[in-house]
């Protein structure tokens, strides 16, 4: 039976598979949505196309793809990098102190090895041995029992958009995946049922039929779960030299699609700053910064999942202002993350966006083809912190180790990035705006991110 998990890639994980190099072939295995559509008494009555105007970005749409052919391209990735990923190996202790980590593993024999290595990275998921070793808690609630599966549908629905029904006291939803008839079922039934494949496809089968009005056949689905939704966060993710990210840090409905997207971000934070430290570019406060920005984000998270599943089961609160279907997609593609508190955001005197603390990115796909743009998109493909000189500006300073100038004198572009007049945007490796200046204004630079 395949084991796919997550589904939803979003447009921020987007824009890092194309910082990474791999973006094209991850969308070359997905399936492209564009709009949520909701159904009554099988009648299509609402139709929310996605709109991105107040965060603009070169992907505008969802892409649904199989987990599992996400990781295929990461270990590639990985493996072109010199790396490899060791199968059958598992945590069983560890132990710390100011000079490094002492972890004992076990292979899949049963032997254990013992490993020594300056940092450890826990990414072992909701049931984090490395989190528990650290006693670092896990804060939350659960909530309800969801059934997900997929399976060959024959229906006749839009392949491009995700659908949502009501019926027999639950919503069901259907994602359509690449392949072409084969759609994720989520039935939001608060019930434990019988989860024998050929069960779950007549209970799908008998539920969409009754919501949609339509003729519907529900093949034997070849991945099925049934999972209590859990709303969970740490209030740390570092101790010493030992981190948490991903699951191991968050869990939360799966409404959104946020798990696998917010683990990634998580991981793409901690990186390039683990690499600067370990590559002597900086030094070791730099790493205080992923804590500082993502146990935040993380405790943001488990509100906008919270909102997102309350809209999607209908149970939002009579005395609240009711959650429209465009806040929820802005939610849901993790565009508009910042970091304005964060210790490498140093606030700027002129209020242009983007603002120190967002992404640089926010440029449409057509935008995006200036030649402008276009160095500047390569440019940040190299995990590098960038000085960006717009319209003449030079910077009378020596530039620091591991930091690239580029120089572009591109009206397009400075109109863009507010900086009509000239002037410069530190950007970091992960693409956010740490600090921006005018033509006149001197380089700021983050008081510990690079070393001088």
């Amino acid at each position: 039976m395949r084991r796919s998990r997550a589904l939803g890639t979003q447009a921020r994980t987007l824009e890092i598979y194309e910082q990474l190099g791999i973006v094209d072939e991850i969308l070359a295995l997905g399936q492209r949505v564009t709009a949520l559509v909701r159904h009554r008494e099988g009648v299509p009555e609402q139709r929310f196309d996605f709109g991105y105007s107040d965060v603009p970005t070169r992907y505008e749409y969802g892409l649904l793809v199989d987990q599992t052919r996400t990781e295929e391209v990461l270990r590639r990735r990985v493996e072109r990098l010199g790396g490899t990923v060791e199968w059958g190996t598992r945590l069983d202790s560890l132990s710390q102190d100011e000079n490094g980590v002492r972890a004992v593993l076990l292979g899949h024999d049963g032997a254990a090895s013992v490993v020594e290595t300056p940092w450890l990275v826990g990414c072992d998921g909701a049931h984090s041995t490395v989190r528990k070793q650290l006693g670092i808690p896990l804060e939350g609630e659960s909530t309800y029992t969801w059934l997900v599966a997929d399976a060959e549908v024959e229906i006749d629905l839009d392949p491009h958009a995700v659908h949502w029904f009501f019926a027999d006291g639950g919503a069901v939803m259907l994602f359509p995946m690449q392949d072409k008839g084969r759609w994720r079922l989520l039935d939001t039934a608060d019930a434990l049922l019988d989860n024998e494949p050929s069960k779950v496809a007549e209970r799908f089968q008998r539920r969409v039929t009754a919501a949609t009005g339509l003729p519907v056949r529900v093949g034997i689905p070849d991945w099925v779960s049934v999972f209590t939704i859990q709303q969970r966060a740490v209030p740390e993710m570092r101790r010493g030299r030992c981190f948490v990210a991903g699951d191991a840090a968050h869990v939360h409905s799966p409404a959104g699609g946020q798990g696998m997207n917010t683990g990634l971000q998580d991981a793409f934070n901690l990186g390039w700053k683990l690499a600067a430290v370990v590559e002597g570019l900086a030094g070791g406060e730099l790493l205080d910064s992923y804590a500082a920005e993502r146990v935040p984000n993380g405790k943001k998270l488990l509100e906008s999942t919270a909102m997102i599943t309350s809209y999607v089961l209908g149970t939002e609160d009579e005395h609240r202002p009711q959650t429209t279907a465009h806040e929820v997609l802005g939610s849901v593609q993790a565009l508009s993350i910042s970091y304005p508190d964060s210790p490498l955001t140093v606030p700027a005197a002129v209020p242009a966006t983007p603002r120190p603390g967002e992404r640089v990115t926010a440029v449409t796909a057509d935008r995006a083809r200036g030649d402008g743009w276009r160095a500047l998109l390569d440019q940040l493909r190299n995990p590098q912190w960038t000085l960006l000189a717009l319209g003449g500006f030079r910077c009378a300073d020596a530039v620091p180790d591991g930091m690239a100038v580029l120089a572009l004198d591109d009206a397009e572009l400075s109109e863009d990035l507010g900086a009509e007049d000239g002037g410069w945007l530190l950007i970091r490796p992960d693409g956010y705006v740490s600090a921006r200046g005018g033509l006149a204004d001197p380089v700021s630079w983050p008081e510990y991110a690079i070393r001088r």
